[in-house]
C-alpha cells in the first residue's frame, strides 16, 4: 500500500505541495479500508486526527466525503466506526473553520441513520444536550436543534418523550429567534415519532411559535404544522388548528411579507389535510384565498405600497415575491382541484380560470409548474377536458422550452384522455386539427431548440396518434412529419425515435388502408443512397421485429435479407445479427419461402471479406443452429428435402455448438469470447482447406446444413491464430503417417 508511506512522508515534511497529496490520500481512504483495513486503522487514522484540527478546509471537506463513504457502503462493522470515527466527528463539530464545521455536521447527521440506538444514546445525545444549553453560542444551540430533529427519527417514542421532549422545550423558549426557528423545523421528525401523541406534548409550544415576534419563526412554524397535520386528533384540528387558518392566514395574505411565500408553498398540504374536517363555507373562504394569492402581481397594482406594511420594499424585491407565490400556486393547483371537487360550480368555474391565468403567466417556470401538473388535473376532474383542451394547445405552442420540460412527458397520456372522453372524435379526418397543429409547433420549437431529449420524447409520444386522430389525418400529416425527421434529423436519438414511431403506426389495425403507402415511404431509407439512411432502417428493425414480428414478415422481410448485397460492412454487419431473429419468425410458422430469403442472404455473404461482418456471421450460424436444435427437442423435425438428405451434414463454423440461442450477441464482445472465437475460427479454416468444392448453401431444413463460407478469405482476421508448428524432441520417435492406397509408392 503506496499511499499509506506516502500520507506518512507528507504528514513529517509538513510542505504546503504535500497538502495536494494528503487529500488525495483522503479521497482513496475508502479503497485503502477495503484493501487492508488493519493497516488503516494503525497508520492512517492516527495521523487523520492528528493533522485534521488544523487543516485546511479542502483537507476536512475531503475527510468528510470519506467518512460518508464509509458509512454508506459499510466498510467496517459499526463498532469499528464508532471507535474510529464517532469521537472525532463529534470533536470537529466545535472545529474554528465554520465551513468544515457545517461538513462534519452533515455527516453527523447522515450517519444518525446506521449507527445503533445505544451508541447514539451513550455518544451523541449527551453532547447534543450539552449544546443546548442556553450558556452556549447561537450557533451551537441551532446544532443541538438539528442533532436532537435526526435523533428523534431513531429512537422510539419513550426515549423521545424521556430524553427529547424537556430539551426541544427549552429550545422552543431559547431568547434566540434563530434557535427558536431552527427547533420549529424538527418538530415534524418529533411527530412522526411521537404520532397522535404530538398534540398532548407540543400543541402549546407550536401554537406559541406560530404567534411569535420573528418572522423567521412564524415561518418555520407554519410550515411544520402543514407538515404535522396527520398527526393531530381530528377533535385537535376541528377545535384548533381551524381557528388558527382563519385568523393567521388572512393576516399574512394582507401583509404580503416574507410569510406569503411559505403560506403558498405549504397551502396545498393544508388544504389536503383540513378537507375533511372543514364545513361548506370554510372551504369556500379557504378556497376563495387560494384564488387572491394566485393573483398577486405587482404590474396590476394600483397602489405600489402596501398599507397593512409599514416597510416599504423595492418594487424589484416585492416582484420576485409574488413572482414566488404564483410558482406556488401553480405547483399546489391539482390539490386545490382535489379540495375543491364538492364546492359549488362557481368556484370550480373560478379554478378554471385560475389555470388560465397561470398557464399564460409571464414567467415561464409559473407555466412549467402548470404544465407538469396538467394531466393529473384532467384525471381529477373529467368535465374539464373541454375547457383543458384550450389550455393544452396554448401550452403545446409556447415557445419556451423549460415549459415543454413540464408538458411533453406527459403528451400521450392527454392525447389518450382527451380521446377517451370523445373531445378528440377520430370519425372525421379534420377532427382534432388545432390539436395536431399545436403539436406540430411544439415539435417544430424543439427541433430548433437545443434539448434533443424533449425532441425524443415528443416523437415517441406520437405512438398514439393512431388511437387519437383519424387514419387519413395521421398519414396526411404525421407520417409525412416522422419520415423527414428519420431521413434528415440532426439527432439520432430523434431519427430512431421518428422511425420507431413509423413503425408503430404501420403495426396499428386502424392503419389497414394506409399500411402499403406507409410501407413505401418507409423503404425509402432502405433503398435509400446514404449509409446512414440505410443503418437506421435496420435499426428500426432490431426493434420492430420483438414488437410486431408478423407485421415485420408481411412488409420488410425480403427487403431486410436483400441487404446482404450492400456494399457497406457495416449495414452487412447489423444484417448478420438480425439473422437469428429473423429466423426464429421464419420458423413460427414455417415459411420456406423466407427461410429461402435468408439462404439467398447467408449465401451472399459467402464471400466475405470483412472480418467483422465474418465473425458476426459465424456467430449467426452458431446461434440459427442452436436454435434448431432447442426447437426439435418440442416438436418433429422437418421433413428433408430429397436433394440435402443425400449429403453428409457438415459444420461450416468448425467449433462447438456452446452457445445459447438466447444470449445476447453483443456478449461476444468480451475477452475471452474474443479468444475462443478466434481459436476456433482457425480450426474451422484448416479444416476448410482440405474441401475440394464448395458445399450447397444452407436450404433451411431442420436435418442440413451445408457449408457456406470460403475455404480461405482474402481479408484476414484481428485474432487470427497462426497453426502451431510443432518440433521433434530428441529422443522420441515420431508416429507414422498411413498413406492413402490412392497414392502410388515410391
Amino acid at each position: 500500500m503506496t499511499c499509506l508511506g506516502n500520507f506518512e512522508m507528507s504528514n513529517e515534511s509538513g510542505l504546503v505541495g504535500d497538502e495536494l497529496q494528503k487529500i488525495s490520500v483522503m479521497k482513496n481512504l475508502p479503497m485503502l479500508i477495503k484493501e487492508d483495513l488493519t493497516a488503516c486503522i494503525q497508520r492512517i487514522v492516527p495521523r487523520m486526527q492528528q493533522t485534521l484540527p488544523h487543516g485546511s478546509t479542502e483537507y476536512n471537506m475531503g475527510a468528510c466525503d470519506a467518512v460518508r463513504t464509509v458509512a454508506r457502503q459499510n466498510l467496517m462493522s459499526t463498532d469499528n466506526f464508532t471507535k474510529v470515527f464517532l469521537q472525532h466527528i463529534l470533536n470537529s463539530l466545535e472545529s474554528r473553520d465554520t465551513v468544515a464545521a457545517d461538513e462534519w455536521l452533515n455527516v453527523l447527521l447522515d450517519i444518525i441513520k446506521v449507527l445503533p440506538t445505544n451508541v447514539l444514546h451513550s455518544e451523541v445525545l449527551p453532547i447534543a444536550v450539552n449544546k443546548a444549553h442556553i450558556s452556549k453560542p447561537v450557533h451551537v444551540r441551532v446544532t443541538s436543534c438539528r442533532i436532537l430533529g435526526h435523533l428523534a427519527l431513531s429512537f422510539s417514542a419513550v426515549q423521545v418523550k424521556r430524553d427529547i421532549i424537556p430539551v426541544v422545550i427549552s429550545l422552543c423558549q431559547d431568547v434566540s429567534g434563530e434557535v427558536r426557528a431552527a427547533i420549529s423545523k424538527e418538530l415534524p421528525n418529533l411527530a412522526s415519532t411521537l404520532g397522535m401523541e404530538t398534540s398532548n406534548f407540543l400543541l402549546n409550544h407550536l401554537l406559541d411559535l406560530v404567534s411569535d415576534e420573528e418572522a423567521m419563526v412564524r415561518e418555520a412554524a407554519v410550515e411544520a404544522v402543514a407538515y404535522m397535520l396527520p398527526k393531530f386528533h381530528s377533535d385537535t384540528l376541528k377545535s384548533t388548528i381551524i381557528p388558527l387558518t382563519k385568523k393567521v392566514f388572512p393576516e399574512i395574505v394582507k401583509n404580503e411579507d416574507g410569510l406569503l411565500v411559505v403560506l403558498t408553498k405549504v397551502y396545498g398540504h393544508y388544504a389536503i389535510g383540513l378537507k375533511n374536517y372543514m364545513t361548506v363555507t370554510e372551504k369556500s373562504q379557504f378556497l376563495q384565498r387560494y384564488i387572491q394569492m394566485s393573483q398577486l402581481n405587482s404590474n396590476n397594482r394600483r397602489n405600489k405600497i402596501n398599507p397593512y406594511n409599514p416597510i416599504v420594499m423595492d418594487e424589484d424585491e416585492l416582484a420576485l415575491r409574488l413572482t414566488d407565490c404564483r410558482l406556488n400556486c401553480a405547483y399546489n393547483f391539482p390539490a386545490m382541484v382535489m379540495f375543491a371537487q364538492d364546492l359549488k360550480q362557481e368556484l370550480i368555474d373560478a379554478l378554471i380560470s385560475v389555470m388560465r391565468n397561470l398557464a399564460s403567466d409571464s414567467f415561464c417556470q409559473v407555466r412549467k409548474k402548470i404544465a407538469s401538473g396538467f394531466y393529473e388535473v384532467m384525471k381529477l376532474m373529467p368535465k374539464w377536458q373541454a375547457a383543458l383542451k384550450a389550455e393544452f394547445i396554448r401550452l403545446l405552442k409556447d415557445d419556451i422550452d423549460i415549459v415543454q420540460e413540464g408538458l411533453v412527458p406527459n403528451v400521450s397520456d392527454i392525447l389518450l384522455s382527451l380521446s377517451s372522453s370523445n373531445t378528440l372524435t377520430s370519425d372525421k379526418v379534420e377532427s382534432g386539427k388545432d390539436v395536431g397543429q399545436a403539436l406540430f409547433v411544439c415539435e417544430k420549437n424543439l427541433n430548433d431548440a437545443p434539448h434533443w431529449r424533449l425532441q425524443e420524447g415528443l416523437l415517441s409520444g406520437f405512438r398514439v396518434v393512431p388511437k387519437v386522430f383519424h387514419p387519413e389525418f395521421v398519414y396526411l400529416y404525421f407520417v409525412p412529419l416522422l419520415l423527414t425527421r428519420a431521413v434528415s434529423g440532426r439527432i439520432l436519438p430523434c431519427r430512431v425515435a421518428a422511425l420507431n414511431t413509423l413503425l408503430v403506426i404501420i403495426a396499428d389495425p386502424s392503419q389497414a388502408k394506409q399500411k402499403l403507402k406507409i410501407r413505401n415511404k418507409v423503404l425509402e431509407l432502405c433503398n435509400n443512397s446514404s449509409f446512414h439512411c440505410r443503418q437506421l432502417f435496420l435499426r428500426g428493425m432490431s426493434t420492430f421485429i420483438v414488437h410486431s414480428p408478423e407485421v415485420l414478415k408481411e412488409l420488410f422481410f425480403h427487403n431486410i435479407t436483400s441487404m446482404a448485397e450492400d456494399k457497406v460492412p457495416n449495414i452487412r454487419l447489423m444484417l448478420c445479427k438480425l439473422l437469428p431473429k429473423l429466423k426464429t419468425i421464419a420458423l413460427d410458422p414455417v415459411d420456406r419461402k423466407l427461410l429461402a430469403s435468408i439462404d439467398a442472404a447467408i449465401t451472399s455473404m459467402s464471400g466475405e471479406t470483412d472480418r467483422d461482418v465474418q465473425m458476426q456471421l459465424k456467430i449467426a450460424l452458431n446461434l440459427m443452429d442452436e436454435g434448431d436444435k432447442v426447437k426439435s427437442l418440442g416438436s418433429k423435425r422437418l421433413e428433408p428435402d430429397v436433394e440435402s438428405s443425400s449429403a453428409p451434414r457438415r459444420s461450416i463454423i468448425g467449433f462447438s455448438n456452446t452457445i445459447s440461442p438466447l444470449t445476447d450477441m453483443r456478449s461476444f464482445t468480451s475477452e475471452s469470447s474474443a479468444r475462443s472465437i478466434s481459436s476456433q475460427y482457425s480450426m474451422a479454416s484448416q479444416q476448410q482447406q482440405t474441401l475440394s468444392s464448395r458445399p450447397k448453401p444452407y436450404t433451411g431444413s431442420q436435418s442440413i446444413r451445408a457449408q457456406s463460407m470460403p475455404a480461405t478469405t482474402t481479408g484476414t482476421p484481428r485474432n487470427h491464430v497462426t497453426s502451431r508448428i510443432t518440433t521433434q524432441k530428441p529422443g522420441i520417435k515420431a508416429p507414422v503417417e498411413k498413406r492413402k492406397t490412392s497414392l502410388p509408392r515410391r
